[in-house]
């Protein structure tokens, strides 16, 4: 038997290169897609002229979207004294990204359904980390006057997608990357540096562009735990970063990074308040991810 692997002529998984193992992703048929009408609605809001008509009609053609769409901005979530009673109506009130980030983020939890199951891997916690990173991206977008925060809910949502993916599609990565980290002592993406070719974040910025995501939404996926340094017109990217560390810190107590400031020129005050007070202003979203777990896990999602 080769010693470098159990046929003769068949490279050990952890000997290809990253490359190799997206490409295989590719040609997985079982892959998790998003429904037409995220695709066809991704492509009409890049479009400056289109009218909120043709946008509701879009969506209206996907019943169960649309149901759910309502269904979110209806509820505590977003916290609306009147009902919102159809789709045209959600659009005039949130504008087009809050409903296309509300369209995306109830399809997510639909689309990927892990078949799999790993000993510690609690898919219901993962989800609860992901939608705590979100609506910390949103606040943290909010704060710093982006353009669209909503993006930065949608991107948060996803920052750690690439984790289910390769959980189901490239196990035998995922499972030497999890022995690592349940060995202790070190995070996961450090498990995956030191064992794998690729890691999440990688696998999770490829399934954005086989979704046809906007290029800042990929990047930020791809990005989450390494911003590249001096990231001049990257707020995508750091502001999911930092909503990630916020969360990190919340929960494992994980110190976020002191230096980090220095990275971003013309918010360094802004990244270096938020750092400073992390506890302060996550903890005051805790009634905000409460409301959204409770929508995406137990009730309309």
């Amino acid at each position: 038997m080769n010693s470098r692997s159990e046929r003769p002529g068949v490279m050990p998984a952890t000997e290809k290169n990253a490359t190799d193992h997206l490409k295989r992703l590719s040609t997985i048929r079982e892959l998790p897609t998003m429904p037409a009408v995220l695709v066809r609605l991704n492509r009409m809001l890049q479009d400056e002229v289109v009218s909120i008509e043709k946008i509701g009609h879009l969506i209206e053609t996907d019943q169960a979207i649309s149901s759910k769409i309502l269904m979110l901005v209806n509820s505590a979530f977003f916290g609306f004294r009147s009902r919102v009673s159809s789709i045209s109506h959600a659009l005039m009130i949130l504008g087009f990204n809050t409903v296309r980030s509300a369209a995306i983020s109830v399809s997510l939890i639909d689309a990927i359904r892990i078949r799999t199951h790993k000993d510690g891997f609690d898919v219901i916690d993962f989800w609860r980390h992901s939608i705590a990173v979100a609506v910390a991206a949103r606040y943290l977008g909010r704060q710093l006057r982006m353009k669209d925060p909503d993006d930065a809910f949608t991107a948060g949502l996803l920052h750690d997608v690439g984790k289910l993916v390769m959980l189901q599609f490239l196990p035998e990565l995922f499972d030497m990357a999890w022995a690592e980290f349940r060995r202790g002592k070190i995070t996961f993406i450090e498990a995956e540096q030191k064992k794998l070719p690729l890691n999440h974040a990688m696998v999770g910025a490829h399934l954005a562009r086989m979704w046809q995501f906007p290029a800042d939404l990929v990047e930020a996926i791809a990005h989450h735990h390494e911003p590249p340094l001096q990231a001049v017109d990257a707020e995508l990217i750091w502001t999911v970063y930092l909503a990630n560390l916020a969360a990190n810190h919340n929960r494992f107590g994980t110190p976020p990074d002191a230096g980090m400031a220095g990275r971003y020129p013309g918010h360094e005050v802004f990244v270096k308040d938020h750092v400073a007070t992390v506890s302060h202003w996550f903890g005051s979203l805790e009634g905000e991810i409460e409301e959204a777990c409770g929508f995406f896990l137990e009730g309309g999602a």
